[in-house]
């Protein structure tokens, strides 16, 4: 009888540390995207991997149609939800995530991009600051090309845009909601 309370007893702990466990994160997707111009057809992949998921990473890249790689980012996924969640409940947000980015990416050009009026009113306005010179932003208004946006924190996000010359992408506006 001691040897069967013992084997249940083994069986429990056993059964506690197996669903203790964190599932591990591997999600990704791509699509395709014009991005170096309106007219191309480039590759958006967003993934999330690692185990656990609180330690996963998040790696977003756009590859244009020739292949090579003209955007790239990287870092902690646990840092780009809005509240400190774990595990179980943040691998149910892993795919809605993923989606997310796949879906908000490069839906504007920059001649929607609204008028400059100084640091404190567009911000007040957009969320967002300048990391070019108000020049090139004003030049950027007067041209079509496609913006990559995506989170990159909590309550940050990050405009890019790809620079024909230079031939890779230019970060143009941080954004965030700073309280």
């Amino acid at each position: 009888m001691a040897l069967k309370v013992a084997l249940v007893i083994i069986g429990f702990v056993f059964a506690a540390h197996s669903v203790a466990e964190p599932e591990p994160c591997d999600v990704a997707a791509s699509k395709t995207v014009a991005y170096v111009s309106k007219d191309s057809r480039d590759t958006l992949s967003v993934q999330v991997s690692g185990a656990p998921c609180s330690q996963a990473l998040v790696s977003i890249k756009v590859t244009s149609e020739q292949g090579a790689e003209i955007y790239a980012y990287q870092g902690e996924f646990i840092k780009h939800m809005l509240y400190l969640i774990r595990e179980p409940e943040l691998n149910h947000l892993v795919q809605f995530f993923v989606d997310k980015v796949i879906g908000s990416a490069v839906t504007r050009t920059t001649d929607s991009l609204p008028e400059y009026t100084g640091i404190d009113a567009y911000y007040e306005a957009n969320n967002d600051y300048l990391l070019i010179t108000v020049e090139d932003y004003n030049q950027l208004r007067q041209e079509s090309r496609p913006i990559l946006w995506h989170i990159t924190s909590e309550s940050t996000w990050l405009h890019s845009v790809y620079d024909p010359q230079s031939k890779a992408s230019v970060q143009i506006m941080r954004g965030g909601v700073f309280y």
